[in-house]
């Protein structure tokens, strides 16, 4: 896991593996910002979702058996910093083919070493 902070803005890099690809790691690229967060994978999956309260964004989800195009609808954002460590969450609801698919919510807590 690589950790990287400048002008505000929080850089979280790290490898995660999919069953049968495992020789094919997935990186994750996970930028926090003010009232954004932005999530990219690269590998066996690839993606970048776009996470901004109120707003709409497109995502082409690539996998090795074909892509599904995604729209993410961003309700709500919430970052909590402290020295030891960086709560994030996003609620979003997600469509193909402009279709609902479901109401999401993004968690991850980052711990300091």
């Amino acid at each position: 896991v690589v950790y990287e902070y400048a002008d505000g803005v929080h850089k979280i890099v790290y490898e995660e593996t999919f069953e049968g690809f495992e020789n094919e790691p997935t990186v994750n690229t996970v930028t926090i910002a003010d009232e954004s967060i932005i999530v990219q994978k690269v590998g066996a999956i690839t993606v970048d979702m776009v996470f901004e309260p109120g707003k709409r964004s497109l995502a082409y989800y690539s996998t090795p058996f074909g892509t599904l195009d995604m729209g993410i609808s961003t309700t709500d954002i919430d970052v909590v910093e402290t020295e030891e460590r960086i709560d994030v969450k996003a609620e979003y609801s997600l469509s193909m083919n402009d279709e609902l698919v479901a109401d999401c919510m993004l968690d991850m807590s980052i711990d300091a070493k």
